[in-house]
């Protein structure tokens, strides 16, 4: 009788994996164009805590220029500086890969007008994240970004 009971329960244990629904690519590029258009909306309003709480607590962000921010709230310090002088255009998603269920990689590319001490300037690169969920919600966990030099 205990056979009896086990084998259709250990049958159902088996099958419940294999029909949870799994993370679509085109359900990844949904939520990379909410990140990024999260992302826009923050950087317009010149809010680095709003685009900090994007990231992942842990989260790691490597600059273009190389400068390396490890944690949210090192990826706020350095938005706050960013955000003053920079005029950004909208983030482009160019691919998304699933990776699991829980984490996708995405592609872009980013653009705006920087206002230094000099003329403005265009400049613009690519970026690759790392999207992961936390709870139920989606944050970037590491970004590294690229400068392209500007014709």
């Amino acid at each position: 009788m205990f056979r009896l009971l086990v084998i259709p329960a250990l049958v159902a244990a088996l099958a419940i994996p294999a029909a949870a629904q799994q993370l679509t690519e085109q359900e990844a590029h949904q939520v990379a164009q909410g990140i990024a258009d999260q992302f826009d909306k923050a950087m317009q309003a010149k809010d680095a805590a709003g685009i900090a709480a994007l990231y992942t607590d842990d989260a790691m962000r490597l600059g273009g220029d190389g400068t390396l921010s490890l944690g949210r709230t090192a990826v706020e310090k350095f938005y706050a500086k960013g955000v003053q002088s920079f005029d950004e255009d909208p983030l482009k998603i160019i691919q998304v890969k699933v990776i699991s269920n829980d984490t996708f990689v995405v592609f872009g590319s980013w653009s705006g007008i920087y206002h230094g001490e000099n003329a403005p300037t265009h400049e613009g690169g690519r970026f690759a994240a790392t999207v992961v969920r936390v709870g139920d919600a989606w944050k970037n966990a590491a970004v590294m970004v690229s400068d392209i030099p500007q014709k």
